[in-house]
């Protein structure tokens, strides 16, 4: 709650008086135009530098989904508990493990009370370096219902070559024809049961990250807002 009123604070007051604003996505430039329609609005969104990506191509796939994320962060346990809940059961159990990777993940199955309800649902805790566990996987989960801007870890993922499954909210703001969305927990179930390893989708998916995701693909687009704030 205090960081919801800190949030409408910055947009009532601190962005009424900025000349520009920047955003990470066109769905969030949208909401921006509607209530400040005077305002020069940029979208840069969010990017990764692509040579911090490379030494993790080559890595083997193992048979595992991954969620990677901070537990801390209350959209991502309340995503993990919704696929727990209600979309992973005992039969996606018996043929796939999900590894939880990131900050309070080792502890985060004791706090929802979903520690010991499926074998191959592992713990992994806070690791240094996401990538090779992103890389190893089979594909991604981003389970998310709420949230706004764009998913850093959706973004590691395509520079990584790795499927990515999710809701609309998992993906919000990133362009691609080529992530695999769930509407329902029953359409989640679906994809999860029936999944197979597309080679071909993980290398579209770089090709998006590169085009428009990459540090090299948002260069200019920091020029010109820079260069727009020097004329102004």
């Amino acid at each position: 709650f205090q960081l919801y009123i800190t949030m409408r604070l910055h947009e009532n007051i601190f962005f009424k008086k900025a000349d520009t604003l920047i955003t990470v996505s066109d769905n969030d430039k949208d909401q921006f135009s509607n209530r400040n329609s005077n305002k020069s609005i940029f979208v840069i969104p969010n990017f990764l530098d692509f040579d911090k990506y490379n030494h993790t191509q080559n890595y083997k796939r193992e048979n595992y989904f991954v969620m990677t994320a901070n537990y801390n962060a209350y959209m991502n346990v309340e995503g993990l508990k919704w696929l727990l809940n209600d979309v992973w059961d005992y039969e996606i159990d018996k043929n796939s493990k999900l590894l939880i990777v990131g900050k309070n993940s080792d502890k985060i199955l004791d706090d929802i009370g979903l520690s010991s309800k499926f074998k191959n649902v592992l713990a992994v805790g806070p690791v240094e370096d996401v990538n090779p566990y992103i890389s190893k996987s089979k594909a991604v989960l981003i389970p998310l219902l709420q949230g706004s801007g764009s998913r850093l870890k959706c973004l590691e993922a395509m520079a990584l070559k790795t499927p990515i499954i999710a809701t609309p909210k998992g993906v919000e703001g990133i362009e691609s024809e080529f992530f695999l969305v769930a509407k329902t927990a029953q359409e989640l179930k679906n994809k999860l049961l029936n999944y197979k390893l597309n080679k071909k989708i993980g290398d579209n998916l770089k090709k998006d990250f590169i085009n428009n995701y990459s540090l090299l693909a948002n260069t200019k687009k920091i020029k010109d807002i820079i260069n727009y704030v020097l004329k102004k």
